[in-house]
């Protein structure tokens, strides 16, 4: 088990001993397993970030590859310790990726929009039910955030959303694990 898991579990074996009226001990430790894994890879990110005069661009990737993923899904590592390490690699490395936007970003924006138009959202359904009229609109409204950016033509914002179009391969699966190293969404895994 790794260090997030095993904290996880005795923080809520805590919980339930201290009160009767708390949920089940698998639904606080994955509750609680989720919660220590995102904070722990927003606070070192953060630090990392504010410690290089970055945190303005932090902010940015954390609040729209946050949102981008809480809408449209993508593949999970199998582990929360994963989860949290690769968490922190891709937001400091967003943070301090900087490159014009014409013609890396222009190419970004149209694979992900590619890859958007085919995929998204994907998987979102292991988490929340979400309907086909729903599922509609967030991959219409992902799109237009696309489109958006052909006009902003921001390099950090196409960074970001290449990383999350790239979430939704298969290549991502061999890229970022051995075989079974990575669950698709449908699985029921609860990390990143």
């Amino acid at each position: 088990m790794n260090p997030i898991d095993a904290a996880a579990a005795r923080i809520a074996e805590f919980i339930r001993k201290h009160n009767d009226k708390a949920a089940s001990k698998e639904l606080l430790t994955y509750s609680l397993i989720i919660t220590l894994n995102t904070l722990i890879a927003l606070l070192i990110s953060m630090l990392v970030c504010v410690f290089t005069g970055n945190f303005d661009r932090f902010m940015v990737v954390f609040l729209v590859f946050t949102a981008l993923r809480y809408f449209t899904g993508g593949a999970h590592l199998n582990s929360s310790l994963s989860c949290c390490i690769f968490t922190i690699v891709v937001f400091v490395s967003l943070v301090h990726i900087h490159y014009p936007y014409m013609y890396l970003g222009l190419v970004f924006d149209i694979i992900s929009f590619i890859l958007f138009a085919l995929k998204a959202p994907s998987g979102i359904d292991v988490i929340r039910k979400v309907s086909r009229k729903h599922k509609i609109l967030i991959k219409s409204i992902s799109l237009l955030l696309i489109s958006a950016n052909f006009i902003l033509q921001n390099s950090l914002l196409s960074s970001i959303i290449i990383v999350q179009a790239f979430s939704f391969t298969s290549l991502f699966q061999k890229i970022a694990g051995l075989e079974g190293g990575i669950t698709h969404e449908e699985s029921t895994s609860h990390d990143s």
